[in-house]
């Protein structure tokens, strides 16, 4: 007997649809680009596993607590459009530091991929891996992509991470958010197409909002 069975409808359909509401708070992969939704500023920055170069676990929310930082989820090593806003933010690095900043990039890739992505794009900022999509289900920015996308990604050379329920490949839109030293975001900038980025001069300007709004 289901354990709902014996509750009156109203009752039923009450707790139905609170676990339709808990699900989403968790954030769970979005079926396409266009239909994830970051989360938005005036949103508590949530907490999330991570893995540094070294493949060791990290806490999201230990390596921001106290500190301003703009996290930037990003798709890879592999995508040239990823790879030129991590180098153009890396530029401005100095300027976002002198505002008391620090940079973080969340990539769908494996540890591995890290180091290298670093060292081809002059990127001297952390770079932490969301493989298991933790962070990006719960900054609602992942998507899935279904098994039959990975042998067209394969014959270019790219290795789609699995999504972490085994039903085919996940990524995130590479979104770009402000947080401050209380763990509250401040902006949000997000675009399902992934030829389109925040400049980093308009990135700058914003964490120069952000700051002066303290």
């Amino acid at each position: 007997m289901d354990e709902c069975s014996h509750l009156p409808m109203k009752l039923s359909r009450t707790l139905f649809v609170a676990s339709l509401v808990a699900s989403a708070a968790f954030g769970a992969l979005a079926p396409s680009p266009e239909a994830a939704k970051p989360l938005a500023s005036g949103a508590k920055a949530p907490d999330a596993a991570v893995l540094n170069t070294d493949g060791s676990s990290a806490k999201l929310s230990s390596l921001i607590a106290g500190k301003p930082t703009i996290l930037i989820f990003f798709r890879g090593g592999w995508c040239p459009f990823c790879s030129r806003h991590l180098a153009a933010v890396g530029e401005h690095e100095l300027d976002l530091r002198a505002l008391g900043y620090q940079i973080i990039g969340l990539s769908a890739e494996g540890p591995e991929k890290l180091t290298p992505t670093a060292e081809a794009n002059h990127v001297r900022y952390r770079l932490v891996s969301d493989k298991a999509a933790d962070a990006a289900q719960a900054y609602h920015v992942g998507y899935r992509l279904s098994p039959d996308r990975g042998p067209a990604y394969k014959e270019n050379g790219i290795e789609l991470t699995p999504a972490p329920d085994g039903d085919g490949f996940w990524l995130p839109v590479p979104t770009a958010f402000i947080v401050d030293r209380h763990g509250v975001i401040r902006f949000v900038y997000s675009n399902a197409d992934p030829s389109i980025r925040i400049s980093a001069d308009e990135l700058v300007a914003e964490a120069k909002k952000a700051a002066d709004a303290k």
